[in-house]
């Protein structure tokens, strides 16, 4: 067996059959975690993830593009997805020739968007001026022990207060 085998058979084994917006069925497969650390980009992910996409720089939207299309030359496996496709090619295709809805579709499944948003209602979103948020419209009367002396009149503090307060027992002393 060659590499080439190789990688066709390790591809063939991670193919899912996928139906686009188009129509078009195509064989793909999905990065995991460990390939998407091995691209370097579960950080640029994870800043997207926090910001929403807002505040993306130009450097940052051109990594973004050149991410996107390593994941859908990566994903897609029939047909190949290739920068280098020649225009009558019927086992590749470029990236520029592929429907916008389709690409997209392809990026959303292969980092599991969907699957991602079917657990948003899960997660708790903070609502403002909402009694009990974050405890901030929580408001309680502090609880003092019987016999509490307030500030210095911890475990090491005697009648007064402690000796560094210059309670009345460290000032009688002298």
């Amino acid at each position: 067996m060659n590499a080439r085998e190789w990688r066709r058979k390790a591809a063939a084994i991670e193919a899912e059959d996928l139906t686009l917006p188009s129509g078009m069925a195509i064989k793909a497969r999905r990065p995991g975690p460990l390939k998407l650390a091995e691209w370097g980009k579960l950080p640029l992910l994870l800043g997207m993830a926090q910001s929403g996409g807002q505040g993306t720089t130009a450097e940052q939207a051109v990594e973004i593009a050149d991410f996107m299309r390593l994941l859908l030359v990566y994903c897609c496996i029939e047909p190949r997805i290739s920068e280098t496709a020649s225009e009558d090619s019927e086992d590749e295709i470029r990236p520029r020739d592929l429907p916008e809805a389709d690409w997209m579709f392809i990026v959303r499944w292969a980092m599991r968007i969907e699957e991602a948003d079917t657990l948003r209602p899960f997660r708790r979103q903070r609502t403002p001026d909402v009694a009990g948020d974050n405890g901030e419209a929580v408001f309680t009367e502090t609880i003092h022990a019987a016999g509490d002396r307030g500030p210095g009149a911890g475990a090491s503090g005697g009648p007064g207060g402690s000796a560094e307060s210059g309670g009345a027992a460290a000032g009688e002393r002298g």
